[in-house]
């Protein structure tokens, strides 16, 4: 939800963005930016570069406009530069008695981690996101009590000064995304100017020469590149990798042995597994009376059992488009009122260029999305039934024992193309 406020009377600062992480050489982020826009009915957007390469998105029909300032960005660039950062969480008050909430996680904005609201609404959120994971910085006020935050400061100290004042040149503006294709760089053009001076210096001969080594670097440009290998071909589809779980299950046993109560049971990596934790009678000859194959941890208040689950073979789907699928999962997830985080994975540094008369290294034509569901009160196969699609895998299913509730934790991977 776009949000704004403003500083000095004259800079709107906006919250609220589309965030998302830009892949590929730089040379190709115009051209991304440009099709992720069209294809998102964007037209404003904000680079980021100070740490993965990302664009911000939003739309003059959200009455946003050109020339405002992204307060994630300058929340993320000013952090990133003081404390060289990659994850991060920060609450912060801004004008108006409203609270900056910014998320960052692998150097990427979190889609959802770009957000305005009442004090109330954001402690909330921080406090979720501290209970998803570890985070090495914390910026909250200091009445919120959050363990390991920094000492809270106001919005203002965050940006960029010069001769005590904010310089506001240094922060970055949402510009429409039409004018980012001009002045595009053009190598043809720079081989046509290029070409008298070759031939001045180096006569017929040399420029033959080159002429002959351009027709080899264009010949082996047309090569036709094989991709590297779908990783999620060697992996199952996501219901039938809850089915083969659901199928070993069983080969578990009770899970209620006489004064051992279950702590939680996890399917992975073609495991299925049981952790027990022993009540104040629960003696270690009455869990092996029920389970006499489990495997005592620790002092011997807790126990384990693994069982081996065959896992169906996998399938190789044309993968979907990234921001599609994005909008379908955070679509799914709000309608029927479970959370779940997306976290693309950095892509990997592209291949060193071919020597001389070497075709191209085959590099992938996908990239990652680490996606996980906490907590949840829907069973597994009704979330997978609403998340599923192309490329969408699974790594683990995980059912948690508390005080007679449970609730099921699941993460895997969305592959999409580039």
């Amino acid at each position: 939800m776009i949000n704004t406020f403003q500083i000095d009377s004259a800079k709107t600062f906006v919250s609220g963005l589309f965030w998302h992480p830009l892949s590929g050489a730089a040379a190709n982020h115009r051209k991304e930016t440009a099709e992720l826009a069209k294809e998102l009915n964007f037209d404003l957007a904000v680079w980021l570069t100070s740490t993965v390469p990302q664009v911000g998105f939003a739309s003059r029909n959200d009455d946003v406009n050109p020339g405002w300032i992204s307060a994630a960005a300058a929340i993320s660039k000013s952090l990133q530069n003081e404390y060289d950062v990659r994850d991060f969480l920060c609450a912060v008050e801004v004008p108006g008695g409203e609270w900056l909430y910014v998320a960052q996680r692998d150097g990427v904005l979190l889609p959802d981690g770009d957000m305005v609201g009442s004090s109330s609404e954001i402690q909330a959120r921080l406090l979720q996101d501290l209970s998803l994971g570890s985070w090495p910085l914390v910026y909250a006020p200091a009445d919120w009590a959050i363990h390991g935050a920094v000492e809270d400061r106001t919005f203002e100290d965050f940006l960029p000064q010069k001769n005590g004042k904010i310089d506001y040149k240094k922060l970055p503006t949402i510009q429409p995304v039409s004018q980012w294709g001009a002045g595009a760089y053009d190598p043809g053009n720079l081989k046509k100017l290029a070409i008298p001076a070759i031939l001045a210096i180096l006569g017929y001969y040399g420029y033959s020469q080159w002429q002959n080594h351009q027709a080899m670097e264009q010949q082996l440009q047309q090569q036709a590149v094989a991709p590297l290998p779908h990783p999620w071909k060697t992996i199952p589809r996501a219901d039938k990798y809850l089915q083969a779980c659901a199928e070993a299950l069983p080969n578990l046993g009770s899970l209620w042995p006489g004064n051992w109560a279950p702590k939680d049971i996890t399917c992975t990596g073609g495991t299925f597994t049981a952790v027990w934790s022993r009540n104040e009678y629960g003696w270690i000859e009455h869990l092996r009376k029920v389970q006499p194959k489990v495997v005592i941890v620790g002092d011997g208040s807790n126990a384990t059992l693994s069982v081996p689950v065959k896992m169906p073979a996998g399938e190789d789907e044309s993968a979907p488009l990234e921001g599609e699928r994005n909008i379908a999962m955070y679509n799914a997830a709000q309608k029927y009122r479970f959370k779940i985080t997306l976290t693309p994975v950095p892509p990997p540094p592209p291949p060193p260029p071919p020597k001389y008369g070497e075709a191209p290294q085959p590099v992938p034509d996908w990239r990652e999305i680490n996606w996980s569901v906490q907590g949840a009160e829907l069973p597994p196969h009704i979330i997978i039934q609403l998340l599923d699609g192309n490329g969408f895998r699974i790594k683990q299913i995980k059912k948690v024992f508390n005080n007679g509730k449970s609730t099921w934790t699941l993460e895997g991977t969305q592959y999409v193309r580039l």
